[in-house]
């Protein structure tokens, strides 16, 4: 027992932080993206956007079993993102214990557990927390299949996989997995080896055909399964998803945004400087030591881990929304991971005391943010508590808020608006109603030639902590000036 003694505190330290998460599981639904998923688990309807395409079927049918118990939607789909990022420790040990001894594998496994960042988004009922705990469990079984050349351990990485694409599809870089296992093969044993990667290929392709077949039942059929992936591919790939290829940035910019705010700043430092430090000097010291693992240049698992932290990188930089940090996740999960282990190797005194202070120090980090975001109201919740309570006559004007209002069945009018001239039409009959409009919507007028400084009136302003929500983490109430004049714009 002495000579695991690290696997017991490891167990203990899980044990400890799970229950705070467990207890602290957040019953929000903040942002469109959690709403959908909300309403998802009572009524899956891809066509009401209950969720939004791809329809995340796994992660839904997931959070249906976790809310027979949790009659929360939204906490429901937390306790599933926590349970499993919980039993990812499994293979994250065995991926560690690759490279280093039994009670440093542990020490590995409370590093990555650690971090707030990470605990912060696995406690959102988002599709991120389900799908970053299954990558670990994919590594694993593609490690396994190029040790072994057996055709039941060689199959498990395709059916994972399926089960990643049917939890979030934007993963789906991590294919290039599969890809990497294939030649591998092909490399060992030559043309022998075809066979048995035509079956790979096949159960792959399967695996992929569950969820979405699930998801063609439930629209009506593959033809109109597709028309809706067009219409919010188009979407998603245009300025309203605010991806990082249509956003206009300078790449230089875009790049430094990417490393710099959301990997560093916010991914390892979760915005507190003291935990920034220590994360650096953590992250200077396994860049010292990297040429001890040069050793590790022909082993297969860096080799795979190296080349899925680019591609994913790339995928990130080009296709993600940048204002949106919770898409570095798994790049997140694989330096974090590789920071520890190259720290670990040979590690003397000092640094065992650094990666100690990291755990120490991402661990309260954790701890407080966990239990503020579940006990802060979001801005969306602020706002829609703050228009309840009016007794005048209003409407209020939207960009993305009126679909929270819809989730918490709020009893006044709202309208969600995307142009200017459509707002001045729809205001013209309204003239013995208060007209209100959030910031967000207010922005896109001002950028359609509005004179939002004449034309609207602040009211009131709501927050809420940004490292939970950064778009929507403040917004701003205004009013229509009716003495304006904007109306004859028209």
């Amino acid at each position: 027992m002495k000579r695991f003694y690290l696997v017991w505190v490891m167990i203990f330290y899980l044990a400890a932080i799970y229950t705070y998460r467990f207890w602290n599981a957040v019953p929000y639904a903040a942002g469109w993206d959690q709403v959908d998923f909300s309403l998802a688990i009572t009524e899956f309807d891809l066509v009401k956007m209950q969720p939004h395409f791809p329809g995340y079927p796994f992660f839904i049918l997931g959070g249906m079993l976790f809310f027979i118990f949790i009659k929360n939607p939204s906490e429901a789909l937390s306790m599933l993102n926590m349970t499993l990022m919980l039993l990812t420790s499994i293979p994250l040990f065995f991926l560690a214990r690759h490279y280093l001894s039994v009670n440093k594998a542990a020490l590995t496994v409370m590093v990555l557990q650690s971090v707030s960042y990470i605990a912060v988004m696995t406690g959102q009922p988002m599709s991120e927390g389900a799908a970053l705990a299954i990558i670990p469990w994919y590594l694993w079984s593609l490690s396994a299949a190029m040790k072994k050349n057996q055709v039941g351990i060689g199959i498990i990485p395709a059916i994972l996989l399926g089960l990643i694409l049917g939890v979030r599809l934007s993963y789906a870089v991590f294919a290039a997995g599969l890809i990497f296992q294939w030649l591998n093969l092909f490399q060992r044993h030559g043309k022998k080896a075809v066979p048995k990667i035509l079956l790979y290929c096949f159960i792959a392709v399967m695996a992929q055909l569950v969820w979405v077949s699930a998801l063609a039942f439930n629209t009506g059929g593959f033809v109109y399964l597709f028309q809706l992936a067009f219409g919010f591919t188009e979407g998603h790939f245009s300025d309203w998803g605010g991806t990082a290829a249509v956003q206009g940035q300078p790449f230089w910019e875009t790049l430094f945004f990417l490393i710099g705010w959301n990997m560093l700043w916010i991914g390892l430092g979760s915005g507190n400087v003291m935990v920034f430090i220590i994360s650096m000097v953590l992250a200077v010291i396994a860049v010292i030591k990297f040429k001890n693992a040069l050793d590790l240049k022909g082993d297969p698992l860096s080799i795979l881990m190296v080349l899925l932290g680019a591609v994913y990188f790339l995928w990130a930089l080009f296709a993600q929304n940048i204002d949106k940090p919770r898409h570095i996740l798994p790049l997140l999960l694989l330096i974090v991971f590789g920071v520890a282990v190259i720290s670990l190797r040979n590690s003397g005194k000092f640094i065992n005391i650094v990666v100690g202070l990291f755990i120490l120090a991402q661990t309260l980090t954790g701890l407080y943010y966990v239990k503020k975001q579940a006990e802060e109201m979001p801005a969306m919740y602020q706002l829609a508590s703050y228009l309840e309570k009016k007794e005048e006559k209003f409407i209020v004007y939207t960009w993305e808020e009126t679909r929270a209002f819809q989730y918490l069945e709020m009893p006044f009018s709202h309208k969600r608006i995307y142009t200017y001239p459509l707002f001045l039409r729809d205001i013209k009959d309204r003239e013995e109603t208060s007209i209100y409009v959030t910031g967000k919507a207010v922005e896109g007028f001002k950028q359609q030639g509005a004179e939002v400084e004449k034309e609207f009136v602040k009211v009131s302003e709501f927050h809420s902590d940004p490292l939970f929500d950064p778009v929507y983490n403040q917004i701003v109430l205004y009013k229509w000036n009716k003495n304006s004049g904007g109306e004859s714009g028209e």
